[in-house]
């Protein structure tokens, strides 16, 4: 019998075996870049016209950014390590995106690297002889998530030798600085031994920051784009020459602007038929929301669904990230359970098919995530205080670290609004809920260091810590990690609390640490 086996791509390992009592043994770690870049088309959906990783839209300025990425792609290092960070919607994965697939025309392999992915590479032995085949860029998104994994990487790669092709990895974050917090500590991965295998890879201590564009003729052409693609998917084809030479009318407004905000409120006039009333970008995300749950509404009709449940469980979705296939039916009837619902029904199918993603099998929150966390915010309005508690207790206690994230950035992103006051103390509910000194640390880390609205919040988790560690101190004296744990948080504490103009009490936790 004639037996074939085919392969693309590079690293692949085929194993063929006859016979009984035969054992493989693969120590040569692996890992997947998913090449987001070619995965993008037609929308087929008006909120698809606003997810970078769905449909391409033309992007505006940023040749400075380009250049400076391409310089670092050209160093003459074989391993660089950099940072872009920016708000919410300033292009961060448009950028990643674009320079993915400008470093593959070059002849690169590129892509990004999943958390998942990450997850499961990390749990491998050796990460530093993980070997690519040709110059290779790797992008993590909301890579302060992962700093603990990647310290370790970056530790292990400094003390290899000079690879055979280069290695670029771009973080994408919203905060990072040079001194503090994950970014801070990445330069400090493996101790002194470490640092000038580092500090090579680290030669751009300052992240690259994007801020908004200034040009009006970018930022009428980026609406432009936003239309042109939108009318069509709503029935308004007539009505977008009117609507772009509204926006083409603002040329000489030097005001910056993100674009993202510059793409919903496009979006919104579309979806609308009028310019919208108001430009304030949390509001312009909860009607672009409304408009989301009212599509859905429509399919669940369409389809004999309750709209209630399609609703709830995007919400879910929207607030603990991607779930395959078994996580789903878990929460489904989990939800089901506990929730006033006459019964779940077979919702599993009907949800892959309206929020899947990039990965089969999968459902994905809502793109993009100011507009997943808007609609999340509105499906928890509609609870009972105590029901909104017991459901964003379960989504916790199933994926803690997901729902505190996304909290988090729901919290900075809402922040100065009503809502974003909520979610705030919905996170001082899950702190107050937090025993274990692990659990504490990780909320801890996902912080964010500039934030003015979660300044108090981020010094109460830490306080909280402390107290855990000085218990662990007591429990065993003699012991180096806890005092070590102990004397690191006491200066993160100190930071936090200097931050917020305790400078007694700062003082205080740095002459203890």
């Amino acid at each position: 019998m004639e037996q074939k086996i085919s392969s693309y791509g590079d690293g692949c390992i085929i194993v063929q075996s006859v016979g009984d009592g035969i054992s493989v043994n693969l120590n040569q770690p692996h890992l997947a870049l998913q090449p987001r870049h070619h995965r993008r088309g037609a929308p087929t959906k008006p909120l698809d016209v606003l997810n970078a990783f769905a449909h391409e839209l033309p992007l505006q300025g940023r040749r400075a950014e380009l250049a400076s990425l391409h310089s670092w792609l050209a160093d003459s290092r074989p391993i660089a390590v950099r940072a872009v960070i920016g708000a919410a919607g300033a292009g961060k994965s448009r950028l990643g995106l674009e320079i993915c697939a400008r470093a593959e025309a070059a002849g690169w392999q590129a892509g990004f690297i999943t958390h998942a992915e990450l997850d499961r590479f990390a749990a491998q032995q050796n990460l530093s002889v993980w070997g690519w085949r040709k110059p290779t860029l790797a992008v993590i998104d909301y890579a302060a998530a992962k700093a603990g994994i990647l310290q370790r990487w970056l530790a292990e790669l400094a003390e290899q030798g000079t690879p055979a092709h280069p290695l670029r990895l771009l973080l994408l974050e919203r905060h990072a600085q040079a001194d503090l917090g994950w970014w801070g500590d990445l330069a400090r991965a493996g101790g002194p031994a470490a640092s000038p295998g580092l500090a090579r890879m680290l030669a751009e201590p300052t992240p690259m920051t994007l801020s908004g564009l200034s040009v009006g003729a970018e930022r009428a052409a980026l609406a432009s784009a936003v239309i042109q693609a939108a009318a069509p998917l709503v029935g308004r084809q007539d009505q977008a020459g009117a609507l772009e030479q509204a926006f083409a009318r603002q040329g000489d407004d030097q005001r910056e602007a993100l674009p993202l905000d510059i793409a919903m409120i496009a979006l919104l006039s579309v979806q609308d038929g009028r310019a919208p009333p108001c430009t304030d970008r949390a509001d312009i995300a909860f009607a672009l929301a409304d408009h989301e749950r009212h599509r859905l509404s429509v399919l669940a009709h369409d389809r004999h669904l309750d709209e209630r449940i399609l609703h709830h469980i995007t919400a879910l979705v929207c607030m603990s990230g991607p779930l395959d296939w078994d996580s789903l039916c878990t929460a489904l009837t989990a939800e089901a359970t506990a929730e006033p619902w006459p019964a779940a029904g077979p919702y599993e199918r009907p949800l892959l098919d309206l929020l899947s993603g990039p990965q089969a099998e999968h459902v994905h929150p809502l793109q993009p995530d100011l507009i997943g966390e808007a609609f999340a915010l509105n499906v928890l309005a509609t609870m009972a205080p105590a029901r909104r508690r017991q459901a964003l207790s379960r989504w916790h206690a199933a994926n803690p670290a997901a729902v505190q994230e996304a909290l988090i950035r729901t919290a900075q992103d809402f922040a100065g609004h009503p809502k974003g006051a909520e979610v705030i103390e919905w996170l001082r509910a899950i702190i107050a809920s937090l025993e274990d000194g692990l659990a504490l640390a990780v909320f801890m880390d996902q912080m964010p260091e500039q934030t003015v609205d979660l300044r108090e919040l981020a010094a109460e988790v830490t306080q909280k810590l402390c107290q855990q560690l000085r218990r662990d101190v007591r429990q065993n004296p003699a012991a180096v990690g806890p005092q070590a744990d102990l004397a690191a948080s006491l200066n993160n504490l100190a930071n936090r609390l200097s931050a917020l103009g305790q400078r007694e009490a700062a003082l205080a936790a740095a002459e203890e640490a």
